[in-house]
């Protein structure tokens, strides 16, 4: 059965009781699956390398801290950090306690041309607002602590020690709804493909039914009349029975018919 979209829309709205109860239906199976989806929360915050300045050092000596080496700029030390921040160790260490997952970057994907920076942008998500904020902080602990810990290994004195220094503190948390909306919109679009199908099966099968009653009521004639017709020896016997009941006296005594 080929149906084009003037004719879908005529029996959706014929069946206006069906598809109603099915928009309805599809509203609520929608309206459950975005409740049923976990909320995730997202915060960010960045942090800045720096080096230490004293009077009479020059900060970028080598032999004062060997991270120097790369460039002064501190580009190469942020990637180096990030890259011991993004393991699967520090991974399974956060997501071990349940606060969510984060990404740890030194380009700023909001700007116009995108480039490496001695920053650490941290970016969370979490089930709560408060979780959300919290890891912001803690990453950017964990991060300052393992700074410390490579010029620890590399002798480094304390005093010129390249620090990681807070610049945008964690943001207020914002709900993310694009996975809730997916799933939501998806249960939405099978409930409306549903319906849409539940009034042409409807509508088709009433149709069915209605040229099969169709098509009994003109084979009904062709049914009784030739049993009537060929049939002459009941024929004969309703004729016989009907004749001595039509028969009668005439008034000399002679049988008139």
């Amino acid at each position: 059965m080929s149906v084009t979209l003037s004719g879908a829309i005529r029996i959706l709205r014929d069946r206006w009781f069906t598809t109603i109860a099915g928009l309805m239906f599809s509203l609520a199976v929608a309206g459950v699956a975005f409740s049923l989806v976990p909320p995730v929360y997202m915060s960010s915050g960045a942090a800045m390398l720096v080096q230490s300045r004293q009077p009479g050092l020059n900060p970028t000596n080598s032999s004062s801290n060997p991270l120097l080496n790369f460039d002064a700029s501190l580009n190469t030390t942020s990637s180096m950090l990030i890259k011991a921040m993004s393991t699967a160790d520090v991974a399974t260490q956060v997501e071990a306690a349940g606060d969510g997952s984060f990404t740890v970057k030194n380009v700023d994907v909001t700007a116009t041309s995108p480039s490496e920076q001695p920053f650490l942008y941290v970016t969370s998500r979490s089930p709560t607002p408060d979780a959300s904020v919290a890891l912001v902080n803690r990453v950017l602990d964990m991060a300052r602590q393992e700074l410390v810990n490579q010029q620890r290994d590399l002798r480094v004195l304390p005093t010129r020690y390249i620090k990681l220094q807070p610049v945008v503190n964690p943001t207020k948390p914002k709900l993310v709804l694009g996975r809730p909306a997916l799933v939501g919109g998806v249960a939405l679009i099978l409930g409306i493909v549903i319906t849409i199908a539940v009034a042409l099966l409807r509508e088709h099968s009433v149709a069915s039914r209605q040229a099969s009653a169709s098509r009994a009521t003109e084979d009904l004639p062709e049914r009784i009349g030739p049993h009537v017709a060929g049939n002459p020896l009941e024929n004969g016997r309703q004729s016989s029975a009907a004749s001595p009941a039509s028969t009668s006296f005439a008034g000399n005594g002679a049988l008139s018919p």
